[in-house]
């Protein structure tokens, strides 16, 4: 027998044989996106700025859900040791479609002569893993990249050229 459990949307099917019930797991499109991800970034474009290609950094990144319940919207709480200069924060609001997240900012990615230089930043990330937490379906593992572009500039007698940024992204769930 064959049982669909609803509520807003399709969360799982359920087989039930003579061994029991079997649980499908239900589509990552529908996996709760928070908690704090430990991510790694590798940069796979770089101009204007002294960042290797192929340099990794790793850092925090927070999701806060914009709902109560279930899959939505998510606040995204960007931490690094490396690459910012003033807060080491960036936040951004991704908007949520199926397993995907996109959104931009602007933040202080680089600097020109120890003067922050804010820039676009635009992250888009895709929930690749979930599981059950406490009865909740949730993303576990998120995969993605980000991309930074910063307007040419000056500061004192330097002029900085522009600088353009793209790193893969990689996070699993610690929390």
């Amino acid at each position: 027998m064959r049982i669909l459990v609803w509520s807003s949307i399709l969360v799982s099917t359920v087989v039930v044989g003579a061994a029991g019930a079997t649980v499908a797991e239900p589509p990552l499109a529908n996996a709760r996106l928070a908690g704090d991800f430990g991510v790694v970034t590798k940069v796979t474009a770089v101009s204007g700025v002294d960042v290797n290609r192929g340099s990794r950094d790793t850092g925090t990144w927070t999701f806060t859900p914009t709902c109560p319940n279930g899959a939505c919207n998510a606040r995204l709480r960007v931490e690094y040791g490396r690459f910012l200069t003033t807060e080491n924060i960036a936040r951004i609001t991704l908007k949520k479609a199926g397993p995907l997240y996109k959104g931009s900012t602007t933040t202080p990615l680089v600097e020109c002569n120890f003067k922050d230089v804010p820039g676009e930043m635009a992250v888009r990330l895709e929930v690749t893993k979930g599981a059950w937490f406490n009865g909740k379906w949730r993303a576990t593992k998120v995969a993605g990249r980000y991309d930074y572009d910063a307007p040419a500039t000056t500061s004192g007698i330097y002029r900085c050229s522009a600088a353009h940024i793209t790193a893969t992204v990689r996070g699993s769930l610690e929390s």
